[in-house]
């Protein structure tokens, strides 16, 4: 009994204390342990979702700035022709990139004066082309920037040649405030031997991330936001954030983890802060690196605290009151064991011993005969003998290979019974598992060798599009094992009418190959190519295809139609058929396969369309070295021209002596003092020259107040360049002199008035004669014979002071007309004649030629589109010869009057013979004496006999005005009814 007891205390001792000290341990460290776990796999999950999305957004900006670079590849092989040229070039290639990316708001390069121009050698000035979207309308803009000096951000883009991401910034293409959107530019440097000679970039929106930024939720209350390199907001769900940098609107987080640094830098980096409503946050930014770019943006994601922990700490707590229930349960049970066994312990040692050995018999057996606990212990051992000796034979048996051996069970519960059927099973899957392994293999073996010999394929004919077809089509039905294969390409060459082709095809009959061409939408191909989705039918109809052999016909047991897809657009659209079902594996092969072939057959385009414009190009450098030759010929026209000037300023020397001889001339500065006279009028009015020279034209006058304030404005207007002429009284030692004079400004180059020349004549005799008999003719009023007598003498003078004045006219022209065939003065000459106190029209001193309004505006979209276009033109040439552009930029300008001209006056011709316009001969011949003026003065400029162009752009301005103010408007009623609006 004391044994008993003693084995009881024992058990109670040495096996209840341990279990519940280490059960109380484990359940302990292991709820902590679960708690650390649920914490940090929460915090990696926060990461693992911002490096995902960190990766979707740096995908997106590398596609695009992989678009760019390719553009920034292409034209640089263009880089030597002509602005023109390029003018011609560079829309049809913008167009098609613009087309195909619908995320680009604008497409434009910029390139270096000094590389398209060899005579312009400033450091600065570009020549920017835009392309980008006004609502639904794309648009194009040519214009020259930076002719002052660069921005600092061009200077930027200048110097470091890379490319670039710049900062977001708020743009408006509409110019309305309202119109704003958030966007962002990638730039590509045009760099020619490391010199850079341009820029090409994109503008794209930034509203785009900001759908994707709400998509991130790992937890309950999480978000995330996007921050460009400078820390600038881009996307976040509080929208009032976007466009201010980090440091505004964390301005104490932002300092205390020093985000902005880290951020430029590119690093990943976390930390946990509280936010503004005092709850604990985990923060995690994930770097974006943009191409080759310096700065890098971030996505940043964050989670509160007491989510992440909420989980673990729910399951601290129940694993805790279980760990305490089952430390109850394990005391009680091993208290009742312990008093169950420990008095049939010592019977059954020498049998458990021998079990302990190995040593398993069916002697072994205990031969209890009670039927209370003890007789269960005996039959339980010896059941268990059984089942040892039964489990040893079924583990021998599965040893030796045999895993269909049945074997039964002690119970529901015989642990090591179901063990070895455990065992067995994961033996029999396993096998099962290496056989699938095996055959998943092979599949991708399969893929991998297909996609790599296609790959092969489509690089050996990527020049040509037929044997890239007919190659590609070939290795799939091959591949496939398939009996007939087609692939229908698309044709967008007519923008109307687009359609997809059948360019390659393996086994198809004739009638099959009589429908080539399908529409989007029509048939299987043109729904396909529509849904963009792939099309796998097995229940076929009977007349669908028929397989043709020399043993007679048959249908098909499966069709698989697949869209060629890339970046959203359908290149074409392959087909097959096939006797066999098709294996989820080979349709998805086809799948695979298909964006590398889009993306093939893009580039084939790509690369015919580029062989094209390189021909084309050929052609004008051809047509460029005909110009040179014409240039050259207008060199030595010029050098003949100077000839011809040097002679007639030997004829103007001479005449001047002659002028000088017969009257006197005296030189102004532009504030009235003297700088010369000659020897006449130094001898007239009885002074040395030396002391003439320095006195001020009012000198000798008396003005009072009224008169001096006429002689101010007549100053003024001399300035203006004026020309004026006067009849004056002049008072010199004691001499009073009557003169006739004729004051004519002088023009530098620059155009601008910089001294006055005035001729005079002496009129005093005649002056005084006339004085003398009018006081003679009021003496003998009272004798009307001697008073008619008197005034016929007077009539008589009157009419030869006259002739004078024809004759000093006369004189002052032919001077002017000589001045300005020399080149000695640029007075200019416009609009209707103005004499003595009126102004004369002179038009270069606007900044437009002509300001666009609603006054030259007829209604009509299409004419009013080109009328602007024909004034932004004509605006262009009038700033060129105000800036003295160089002759071969102001010949391409003239050309491109010349052109868009006659486009325009085609344009409208071909309304009046479809909509039979009255008076479209008299309208037709206006057209025709616009055109011929422009072609004249292009001969003339061409050949270098014009320098004043006054008078050509006055004509421009008035007919432009009278055209589409008065003879454009008759039409407007006719055109309206019938057709444009």
């Amino acid at each position: 009994m004391k044994i008993k007891n003693n084995i009881s205390t024992k058990m109670l001792l040495f096996i209840m204390i341990p279990s519940i000290i280490i059960f109380a341990a484990s359940i302990g460290y292991i709820s902590i342990s679960s708690q650390k776990i649920g914490y940090g796999d929460a915090i990696n999950i926060v990461k693992t979702v911002d490096e995902e999305y960190a990766s979707k957004i740096e995908a997106i900006l590398n596609i695009h700035m992989a678009k760019v670079r390719t553009l920034s590849q292409a034209f640089k092989k263009y880089r030597v022709i002509s602005l023109e040229q390029r003018k011609q070039i560079y829309p049809d290639m913008y167009e098609g990139v613009f087309e195909a990316n619908p995320d680009f708001i604008c497409l434009w390069d910029s390139w270096e004066l000094s590389n398209i121009d060899s005579s312009y050698d400033k450091p600065y000035g570009r020549y920017v082309y835009e392309f980008y979207r006004d609502g639904n309308e794309i648009k194009k803009n040519l214009s020259y920037k930076s002719l002052d000096g660069d921005t600092p951000d061009y200077a930027r883009l200048k110097k470091d040649k890379k490319e670039s991401i710049e900062e977001p910034y708020y743009y408006s293409y509409t110019g309305k405030e309202e119109d704003q959107i958030l966007e962002t530019s990638l730039i590509v440097p045009l760099l020619d031997d490391n010199e850079f000679i341009g820029v090409i970039g994109v503008d794209i929106s930034l509203d785009v991330f900001n759908d994707l930024i709400n998509e991130i939720k790992p937890f309950d209350r999480s978000y995330a936001y996007l921050i460009s390199n400078k820390s600038v907001i881009v996307a976040h769900p509080n929208k009032s954030y976007i466009g201010k940098t980090i440091d505004i609107v964390e301005s104490e987080k932002a300092k205390k983890f020093n985000i902005i640094d880290k951020v430029q830098q590119g690093d990943q980096f976390s930390f946990t802060d509280k936010d503004s409503l005092n709850e604990k946050y985990f923060y995690s930014f994930y770097p974006i690196k943009v191409g080759e770019t310096q700065s890098p943006w971030s996505i940043a994601i964050a989670v509160p605290i007491n989510v992440i922990t909420k989980q673990a700490k729910n399951n601290f707590y129940v694993s805790m009151f279980v760990g305490l229930l089952g430390l109850i349960i394990i005391v009680l049970v091993i208290w009742y064991i312990s008093r169950s066994i420990s008095i049939p312990l010592t019977k059954t040692t020498d049998i458990l011993k021998k079990l302990a050995q190995g040593k398993i018999s069916h002697t072994n057996k205990l031969e209890f005969k009670t039927k209370d606990e003890l007789g269960d212990m005996a039959i339980s051992v010896n059941i268990l003998i059984d089942g040892l000796n039964s489990t040893a034979e079924f583990a021998k048996q599965i040893g030796d290979g045999n895993l269909d051996k049945d074997f039964k069970l002690l119970s529901d519960e015989d642990v090591l019974g179901n063990s070895l059927l455990e065992m067995r099973k994961s033996l029999k899957h396993a096998k099962q598992e290496e056989e699938n392994r095996k055959i998943e293999e092979e599949k991708q073996k399969w893929t991998t060798q297909g996609l790599t010999h296609l790959g092969d394929v489509m690089r050996q004919n990527a020049n040509n599009i037929k044997e890239l077809s007919s190659s590609i089509i070939s290795n799939l039905v091959n591949s496939l094992d398939a009996i007939q294969g087609a692939l229908y390409i698309l044709n967008d060459n007519n923008k109307s009418d687009i359609y997809y082709e059948l360019i390659s095809a393996v086994a198809y009959g004739r009638d099959k190959l009589l429908n080539k061409q399908f529409r989007k939408g029509e048939s299987l191909i043109g729904r396909c190519a529509h849904e963009r989705m792939t099309i796998y039918m097995t229940d076929l109809p009977d007349d669908y295809i028929k397989i043709t052999s020399g043993m007679g016909t048959a249908n098909p047991n499966c069709v698989l139609l697949v869209p060629l897809v890339l970046n959203n657009e359908v290149f074409g659209v392959i087909e097959m058929a096939s006797f066999g079902k098709l294996e989820r594996y080979q349709i998805e092969f086809v799948e695979k396969v298909g964006e590398s072939i889009a993306s093939t057959i893009s580039s084939v385009k790509i690369s015919e369309r580029t062989a094209k414009l390189l021909a084309q190009s050929q052609q004008q450098g051809e047509e460029l070295a005909a110009q040179e030759e014409e240039m050259r010929q207008n060199l030595e026209e010029m050098q003949a021209t100077q000839e011809e000037a040097s002679r007639k300023e030997f004829e103007m020397q001479g005449l001047i002596q002659a002028l000088s001889s017969s009257c006197f001339t005296v030189e102004y500065d532009i504030n009235g003092y003297i700088t010369d006279v000659n020897d006449p009028y130094a001898d007239y009015i009885g002074l040395p020259k030396d002391q003439i020279k320095g006195m001020h034209h009012k000198d000798g006058y008396d003005f009072n107040e009224e008169e001096l304030r006429i002689y101010n404005h007549f100053w003024k207007e001399l300035k203006k360049g004026i020309t004026k002429k006067e009849v004056n009284k002049v008072n010199f030692n004691n001499k009073t002199l009557w003169l006739s004079e004729t004051y004519t400004p002088v023009y530098d180059k620059e155009d601008n008035v910089y001294k006055v020349l005035k001729i005079s004549f002496d009129i005093t005799d005649l002056k005084l004669k006339a004085e003398e008999l009018e006081k003679k003719a009021k003496e003998v009023e009272y004798d009307e014979n001697q008073l008619k007598i008197k005034t016929d003498e007077l009539e008589a003078v009157k009419q030869e002071l006259m002739q004078k004045e024809v004759e000093q006219e006369k004189i002052i022209d032919d001077l002017k007309l000589k001045i300005n065939e020399l080149g000695l003065s640029s007075t200019k000459k416009g609009g209707k004649a103005v004499k003595d106190e009126k102004k004369s029209n002179k038009i270069l001193t606007g900044e437009f030629l002509v300001e666009w309004n609603d006054d030259l505006v007829i209604g009509i979209d299409e004419l009013d589109q080109q009328h602007k276009k024909l004034v932004d033109i004509a605006n262009q040439l009038y700033v060129g010869f105000k800036k003295e552009k160089g002759k071969k930029e102001i010949k391409e300008l003239l050309k491109g009057l010349s052109d868009y001209t006659s486009y325009h006056f085609s344009t409208e011709e071909n309304y009046f013979k479809e909509f039979s316009y009255a008076d479209a001969k008299a309208h037709i011949k206006e057209h025709q004496v616009f055109i011929k003026e422009i072609t004249n003065f292009q001969n003339d400029f061409n050949r270098g006999k014009v320098r004043f162009l006054d008078d050509f752009m006055t004509f421009v301005k008035s007919w432009i005005i009278n055209h589409f103010t008065n003879i454009d408007t008759k039409y407007v009623d006719l055109f309206l009814e019938n057709g444009p609006s």
